[in-house]
């Protein structure tokens, strides 16, 4: 069991109702968006592991409707990655300490940030923003 006072209770619904917001805006992000934000509030392990739940009932809400409209070829090579790569990934964090987890997780949130901006500004299907 985790335990969080209730400071950190208040971080982590603000980050979860930013993060919510950015996911309603954009339509993708709040896992992104959890981690980073999560790693200020918690330990980074606990800070991925809760963000995961987050998106595990996001997507068991959203599921049903998303698995009509979803292309599954294309996502079965994701959906095969990400089974391999959580565990692993997991495992991986776990053996850091918690500032150099912190600064991976910022470099790969970094990252994700970068491919979405890239140098042509946000794109959004095929609008440009």
């Amino acid at each position: 069991m985790i335990e969080i006072t209730f400071a950190q209770w208040v971080a982590l619904a603000v980050i979860v109702f930013g993060a919510a917001v950015l996911r309603g805006l954009v339509g993708f992000g709040f896992a992104v968006a959890t981690v980073l934000l999560f790693g200020f509030v918690l330990a980074p392990l606990k800070a991925v592991v809760l963000s995961v739940l987050l998106q595990v009932c996001i997507g068991a809400w959203e599921g049903p409707a998303a698995a009509r409209l979803c292309d599954w070829r294309a996502l079965r090579p994701l959906l095969f990655g990400t089974t391999v790569a959580t565990p692993m990934g997991l495992l991986i964090l776990r053996s850091l300490s918690a500032p150099v987890a912190r600064a991976w997780l910022a470099a790969a949130s970094l990252l994700v940030l970068a491919s979405i901006v890239g140098p042509q500004g946000v794109q959004i299907g095929r609008a440009h923003v």
